[in-house]
């Protein structure tokens, strides 16, 4: 079982395919930090599970290690800025793709859903990047800093 659902081929796919938007998410938008959905983290687990591969995978293809950051749901700012931040990054995997999957990327996440969220790259691509990103940086986006 998997986020309460049997794991079928045809349920990993959907949720392979929601993980790597989540990864193009970080990559489209480097300037802002981004909340993953309960239901896509424990594929992201898994793939950091296999360090050296995800490791690989983050510095050829999104420039730096992609650091997972759990919330702590006593701190009731930090929950705050992340369900603001789940909220930024599902608008921006509207405006992205086509199709969403509502079971890995619920439109609202109940504030006992929100689990965890990546920082941003500001820190990685050079200026040049930056002057072509195709989003500004958002205030719901940028600190990463409250959990």
């Amino acid at each position: 079982m998997l986020a309460g659902n049997p794991v079928t081929e045809e349920y990993v796919d959907r949720g392979i395919l929601a993980l790597k938007q989540y990864y193009a998410v970080a990559l489209l938008d480097p300037n802002n930090s981004h909340a993953v959905s309960d239901t896509v983290d424990p594929l992201w687990h898994t793939h950091m599970l296999f360090s050296q591969q995800y490791t690989d995978f983050c510095n050829d293809v999104v420039g730096v290690y992609m650091h997972h950051i759990p919330l702590d749901h006593d701190y009731e700012l930090g929950v705050e800025n992340v369900a603001k931040l789940y909220d930024y990054t599902r608008e921006v995997l509207d405006l992205f793709f086509e199709q969403i999957d509502e079971h890995f990327w619920p439109r609202t996440m109940p504030r006992e859903r929100l689990i965890c969220l990546h920082k941003g790259n500001q820190d990685v691509y050079a200026d040049e990047i930056y002057r072509h990103a195709i989003l500004p940086a958002d205030e719901r986006g940028i600190n990463y800093a409250f959990c």
